[in-house]
């Protein structure tokens, strides 16, 4: 991005210019971090703070992804990941959603379904926040609350739940994805036997 946009935005700032700003910074991330720099994925990375929680949320979410599907080494993936945690903790901070241990929860903030869906995954994805540490309690969360989400981020949340879960656990997961419509999580259906992994 160059100084004078930069500039530009600094003059302009609103809302709008501070998300436009940010996506530019996550793209600019995003094709340092498949040409396999590193360094300057983080550095751009690090310059998406300006945009509003419902624009990180989606570029956490999109970079756990992008980093995931890159061969990275474990050092360089960590540094990626220390990243976005950090930002889905301000999310967190600034949205009302941190005191979970009171049983509050993300449905009690401003964020909407799909922001809240993005902010569960990246979470799970990085391996949790304090003080949830286990990914598949925040993606257990988001399929029990979250009212719809794209199919992507549905699988993905999933596949969290079922990580070191029972097999009985597991196929029912895989059948609850393959009856859930388009654009839908339908977790409320979740069984007796998983409901422990979903408490925060």
């Amino acid at each position: 991005m160059s100084r004078q946009a930069i500039s530009n935005a600094r003059e302009h700032d609103t809302p709008a210019m501070r998300c436009t700003l940010a996506m530019r910074s996550f793209n600019c991330a995003l094709w340092h971090l498949r040409e396999g720099r590193v360094e300057r994925a983080c550095a751009y990375l690090k310059q998406t703070s300006p945009g509003d929680a419902k624009t990180l949320a989606a570029i956490a979410a999109t970079c756990t992804r992008s980093i995931g599907a890159a061969e990275l080494e474990a050092k360089e993936e960590a540094r990626l990941h220390a990243i976005v945690r950090d930002m889905c903790g301000r999310i967190v901070t600034a949205n009302g959603v941190a005191d979970w241990g009171n049983g509050n929860g993300p449905a009690d903030s401003a964020l909407d379904a799909t922001a809240l869906a993005n902010l569960c995954v990246a979470v799970a994805d990085v391996g949790g926040l304090a003080p949830h540490t286990a990914p598949a309690a925040w993606a257990a969360w988001a399929l029990q609350h979250v009212p719809h989400a794209k199919p992507d981020t549905l699988s993905r949340l999933v596949l969290h739940c079922k990580a070191g879960a029972e097999p009985s656990v597991q196929e029912y997961y895989d059948a609850v994805v393959k009856a859930a419509p388009a654009r839908s999580n339908a977790l409320s259906w979740c069984p007796a036997a998983s409901r422990s992994r979903m408490a925060l």
